[in-house]
């Protein structure tokens, strides 16, 4: 009967001992899992902030573009007379400054948000194609990756400058 017994204790210890391990395992392994699940959630937030952020500067260029489009629309348009001919002359420079404004805001997104998009453009044949911005912006020839002009140094003391020349001593 004591080997009955002690058959029992042994077994039922081993049983104990393989289900508090397996139970230990599996707890590490859920923890593991959640550790990754909270990073994945981490960074699927600021993907959003990040997201949302480029959105509203997207929103602005296809406000931009609206308006750029009115305004062509009403550069093609025969002139009706002269004061007419000199408003559209001034839509041409309303148009190229919001084109400018709109490469800025390209810039930014590349360069600030570091977030490469996918636009949809129209080519030459009126034909929709999906294009990254960067290389929509080196297909029109923009160098969106183009850094700051540095501060000039300092002038010497008594020192002046005179276009790209440094006048010392004279200027009368």
């Amino acid at each position: 009967m004591s080997i009955l017994v002690a058959f029992l204790a042994g077994f039922f210890s081993c049983a104990a001992l393989v289900l508090v391990y397996g139970n230990r395992l599996v707890s590490q392994e859920k923890k593991k899992r959640l550790e990754t699940l909270s990073k994945m959630k981490l960074e699927a937030e600021r993907a959003s902030n990040d997201m949302e952020r480029v959105k509203n500067k997207l929103d602005k260029v296809k406000a931009i573009i609206d308006q750029q489009l009115d305004l062509q629309s009403g550069a093609t348009r025969p002139s009706a007379n002269a004061s007419h001919s000199l408003y559209k002359n001034g839509l041409g420079a309303q148009i190229k400054q919001l084109e400018e404004e709109k490469i800025e805001i390209f810039k930014s997104i590349l360069n600030e948000d570091k977030f490469d998009p996918t636009l949809t453009v129209l080519n030459a044949q009126g034909q929709q194609e999906k294009l990254k911005l960067s290389a929509y912006l080196e297909q029109m020839g923009i160098d969106f990756n183009a850094k700051a002009p540095e501060p000039e140094a300092p002038l010497p003391e008594g020192a002046k400058r005179r276009g790209k020349f440094l006048v010392y001593d004279g200027d009368k």
